[in-house]
């Protein structure tokens, strides 16, 4: 495979992201992705702060450019989706549960955990 390689063979990942002042955003996420769910060479996913060519991505099966790629702010339930065009392979978020998004459940004990 490509992109699961890279992410611990994992096909995979069910996330919840942690609260910030600005809502998440792809170029936030992909920050987050290297920093906490990468297992090895980084540099073959990511290159400054957007993935590295040869690499698409999808969000809710609709391919990133139509939807602001870097820019594209998350919303709570999104289906991300890495897919290496060089190697094959996959690399899933799925169901990305944002803790800063107006749906997120129980508000008030989302503050105290800040």
């Amino acid at each position: 495979g490509g992109a699961e390689l890279l992410f611990d063979g994992v096909k995979k990942h069910q996330v919840t992201l942690p609260c910030q002042p600005e809502p998440w955003d792809i170029r936030n996420l992909l920050k987050w992705i290297k920093q906490n769910l990468l297992k090895e060479r980084p540099e073959l996913f990511i290159q400054g702060d957007t993935v590295r060519p040869g690499i698409l991505v999808l969000i809710n099966d609709a391919d990133w450019e139509l939807m602001g790629e870097l820019d594209y702010k998350l919303q709570d339930q999104d289906n991300v989706v890495f897919i290496s065009t060089l190697h094959g392979g996959v690399s899933s978020l799925g169901n990305l549960t944002c803790l800063n998004s107006k749906s997120a459940a129980e508000p008030e004990a989302l503050v105290q955990r800040q």
